[in-house]
């Protein structure tokens, strides 16, 4: 796979969080499409975004994930004990874990990717340049709710930077 393709897909993904994240701040979502965007959440958003960096300290990866840092550790910990990632002690931040996907993780991610469709698989349908016009439109998509929340309060404004990793 392309990096430009993964790049698309990943973008989408990113979108779509942002957007419901949005959304469910401003109540404009009903509790039974949370309960169906949910799928893209949990332990599959944790495997997803290790997939995307290798490893990462703990601390970035609960703020990647907008929730509550003990349900994160909860998720995390039920990861590493079906060994689908590793925690190490931070080596800078004796306090500190670093968390990276293990063979296993990968694996079942790969699985999981090939069975549901997902990335990369949602793009496999377009055509080179449909592809490059999807990303220009997720990302004219992602300027606009960039300009949504700069007008929002700065706890919101923090939250979504910390989602969006700005």
């Amino acid at each position: 796979m392309t990096k430009k393709k993964e790049n698309t897909s990943q973008g989408f993904i990113r979108y779509v969080t942002l957007l419901f994240w949005y959304l469910r701040k401003s109540k404009s979502v009903t509790r039974k499409q949370t309960v169906e965007y949910s799928r893209l959440q949990g332990q599959g958003q944790i495997l997803n975004i290790l997939m995307e960096n290798s490893k990462m300290t703990q601390k970035n990866l609960v703020a990647q994930l907008d929730m509550r840092p003990q349900s994160a550790s909860e998720m995390i910990k039920k990861l590493e004990k079906k060994q689908f990632i590793s925690r190490q002690k931070d080596a800078q931040d004796k306090r500190g874990f670093i968390i990276s996907l293990t063979e296993k993780g990968k694996a079942v991610l790969e699985e999981s990717t090939e069975q549901t469709g997902r990335v990369p698989g949602i793009m496999t349908s377009f055509t080179e340049e449909e592809k490059i016009e999807f990303a220009r439109l997720i990302g004219k998509l992602q300027s606009e709710l960039d300009e949504k929340i700069s007008h929002e309060d700065d706890r919101i404004k923090e939250q979504y930077n910390r989602i969006a990793g700005n």
